[in-house]
């Protein structure tokens, strides 16, 4: 793959930025306004089925980066064409 490299770390870059969205949803976002009253902050956060897609989102991206990092890695220069050289030995 041509540009595997970079795709790998443009996807581990998009895949710390959902999971670090996802902590702050969980631990630092607070629901409920300042001037809620003390009832309303002791009040349960309501449960949502898609609050993790970012998560997921994050892990699956980080997963498909890590693998493409691998696959270069492993590959090596093995996919560059090397440039054909005169009777000297100078690139053309």
């Amino acid at each position: 793959m041509q540009f595997g490299k970079p795709i790998g770390y443009c996807l581990i870059f998009l895949g710390l930025l959902l999971v670090v969205l996802e902590v702050y949803l969980i631990f630092g976002a607070s629901e409920v306004p300042p001037n809620a009253g003390p009832a309303a902050a002791t009040a349960p956060r309501p449960a949502r089925r898609d609050s993790y897609i970012p998560l997921m989102c994050g892990v699956v991206s980080l997963a498909a980066g890590g693998y493409l990092l691998t696959l270069h890695r492993k590959r090596g220069n093995v996919d560059e064409i090397q440039p054909a050289k005169t009777k000297s030995g100078l690139p053309m």
